[in-house]
């Protein structure tokens, strides 16, 4: 399984002519102490590199995981301003779910709605490699209209992750398959017979998957 993981990959890809109404970053974790990860870190300076380089007007910095009172949009915030970018930048800062990335897109569009002065006709999406070929599905699927345009972060693992996902490409490759599973359980719920069950058994095993993780880490240290 790992060997093939590589093949679930999304190359970068830029709007014709380099230029996009907005670059929207996904966090991905924070230390105990509510400092970044080094993922979300690298998520967060590629936002401002593109930003710096005029592919887009506006970033908006998605991620409503916190510790210690401080999301990780707003954990990204701090690294912009570190960058000398402090304006500009919108919040993204909906509260997590545990599959949370199928409630972004929403999230974002109230956003486009509220704060921005029109709907964006394309937008640059930034998010951990791990993460970004499912994160484009949804968001492509859910933002129907809107050119996106995936540009991976620079795969980087954090062992301090509070996200065990977070702390090696193994336990990210074995999230994605419980993450690709939920949602498609949560697409195909009106045609599946007794889904209230399925659904709850499918909870149940999650929360063992997780709890396994969490065992393992705490065992041995190191990630699966």
């Amino acid at each position: 399984m790992w060997r093939f993981s590589h093949l679930l990959a999304v190359p970068d890809q830029l709007p014709d002519g380099g230029f996009a109404d907005l670059i929207l970053a996904l966090g991905v974790s924070l230390r105990r102490d509510g400092l970044p990860s080094t993922s979300t870190l690298a998520v967060a300076r590629c936002a401002a590199q593109l930003f710096v380089q005029g592919y887009a007007p506006t970033i908006l910095l998605s991620g409503g995981y916190s510790q210690q009172g401080v999301s990780e949009a707003s954990a990204m915030r701090r690294i912009l301003a570190d960058e000398g970018i402090s304006e500009h930048i919108l919040l993204d800062e909906s509260p997590a779910h545990v599959f949370g990335t199928q409630h972004q897109p929403r999230t974002a569009a109230q956003i486009f709605r509220t704060q921005m002065g029109e709907w964006p006709s394309r937008i640059i999406l930034i998010a951990h490699p791990r993460h970004l070929p499912r994160a484009l599905w949804l968001f492509r699927r859910s933002l129907s209209g809107i050119a996106i345009f995936p540009m991976n972060a620079p795969e980087v693992y954090d062992p301090a992750s509070v996200q065990l996902r977070l702390r090696g490409p193994k336990r990210f490759i074995l999230w994605n398959l419980l993450a690709w599973t939920h949602h498609w359980l949560f697409r195909h719920r009106k045609v599946i017979e007794v889904k209230s069950v399925m659904l709850l058994v499918f909870k149940a095993v999650i929360i063992s998957q997780v709890w396994f993780l969490k065992i393992a880490g705490s065992i041995n240290g190191s990630p699966l």
